[in-house]
């Protein structure tokens, strides 16, 4: 099982990376400035940080109690997961979004819905390379379970 500080690292470095790309292509789409969406996508960052961070250490103790690594997850459960967390992020920060950007709730939604389908497929290929490039130590991964 990763532990909380391996966790917290890969929420960090999953925001990190989804800022730097999501920020420049949100302002160019929606026309406003970089600075007003560096700041609405911050905000949404922390509180996706500490949902990541959780949504993570919670699937690792069900995939331990079910005698599963969790580094070796299956594609469909990459999927599922990535989509259970954008969901819920996505109905927390949509009044945040609205009124950040002064968009109408429609419009705030579709733009929501847009980082929902970004992130699906983002969280998928980050957590894939995250395994590949932080694995877990065989000693760790021999008292799992």
């Amino acid at each position: 099982m990763r532990p909380p500080k391996d966790r917290f690292r890969h929420a960090v470095f999953f925001e990190f990376f989804g800022f730097g790309v999501l920020t420049p292509l949100t302002s160019r789409v929606l026309d406003r400035s970089l600075g007003r969406i560096w700041a609405s996508i911050m905000a949404v960052s922390l509180l996706a940080v500490v949902a990541n961070t959780t949504f993570d250490l919670v699937s690792d103790h069900v995939l331990g109690w079910a005698g599963c690594a969790v580094d070796m997850r299956p594609p469909w459960l990459h999927v599922l997961r990535g989509a259970f967390f954008v969901v819920t992020l996505l109905v927390i920060d949509l009044p945040l979004v609205a009124w950040w950007l002064d968009l109408p709730h429609w419009q705030a939604f579709l733009t929501d819905v847009g980082f929902v389908l970004f992130f699906l497929a983002y969280s998928h290929a980050y957590d894939r390379v995250y395994d590949w490039v932080f694995p877990i130590p065989t000693a760790e991964r021999d008292t799992e379970g």
